[in-house]
């Protein structure tokens, strides 16, 4: 019965968790950019 009373929580906690990645999402692909960019001028100099 214990499992039956986690699971609103899992959903809460995995809602929570989708809200976080979608927000940092845009974050990380501008970081990851600006990573190949840095990467692409360390090469070229």
């Amino acid at each position: 019965m214990a499992w039956f009373r986690k699971q609103p929580e899992i959903a809460v906690l995995s809602q929570v968790n989708h809200v976080f990645v979608v927000k940092h999402n845009k974050q990380f692909k501008q970081i990851r950019n600006a990573r190949r960019i840095y990467y692409a001028a360390c090469l070229v100099f």
